[in-house]
Formats: structure tokens, sequence, C-alpha cells
């Protein structure tokens, strides 16, 4: 076996043990108001929320590139204790969610997923609190 052949086996195996197979690792991110960075649609994004104060958390996805939607968005809100919050409702591939929220620490975990075509679909969240 050659350095690159054990290279690559060493690579699949960290892998494999870390939990990735085929899907992007999850990482964190601070959902702030306004729009996120733009993300590619696969795996599992998680955003944190900390809130101070009560507020009614807004919360919509954008894919893109618009009009080639080949992908689907879904997501689910917790509380610190990981307890279900809010799940999104889904609007053609994007999706809504709204909820009245006591302050305290969140979690949002989006998750993507291609349904085919030739484009990769990225995208955003739109967040506002009122």
């Amino acid at each position: 076996m050659n350095g690159m052949a054990r290279w690559v086996i060493a690579l699949l195996a960290m892998a494999l043990l870390s939990g990735v197979t085929g899907q992007a690792m999850a990482r964190d991110y601070q959902l702030k108001v306004g729009n996120s960075p733009s993300q590619y649609v696969g795996g599992i994004h998680r955003y944190q929320l900390q809130l101070e104060a009560p507020a009614e958390v807004r919360i919509d996805s954008d894919l893109w590139p618009a009009g080639f939607h080949h992908a689907r968005l879904r997501a689910v809100l917790r509380d610190e204790r990981g307890n279900v919050v809010a799940e999104s409702m889904e609007r053609g591939g994007n999706f809504t969610l709204v909820r009245a929220l006591q302050p305290g620490r969140y979690m949002l975990e989006v998750r993507g997923q291609q349904l085919g075509g030739d484009d990769r679909n990225a995208y955003r969240l739109r967040t506002s609190m009122h």
C-alpha cells in the first residue's frame, strides 16, 4: 500500500468514526436579526439563539437560485433542555417558523435535502424579533 492509499484509508476511517456518512457534519452558527450568511443545502446546520427578553421570533428561509428549487428545508427549534419548541411550516421547499419565546437559549436545527437537478441550492435565513 502506498502513502496516498494509507492517507485515503485514514481519512475515511476518521469520517466514519466521527459519524460522517455521506452527510455534512453539523456546525453551529449564531442566529441574529437580519439575514444570515448563505449555506449550501445538505446535512444539518445549527443556529444558536439567545433571548434576553420575551419576543415573537419569525424565521424565514430563502432558497436560491430563485425559481430553481431542487431542495427542501425543514427546521426544528429546541430550548436549552433539548425540548422541541416549534417546527417549521414548509412553503415550496422553504420554511417559516413563528413563535412567541421567553428569555433563554435556543437551538434552531435546519435540515436540508437536495432533491435532484443539476444546480446546487443554497439558502439563507431571515430573522425578525418583535
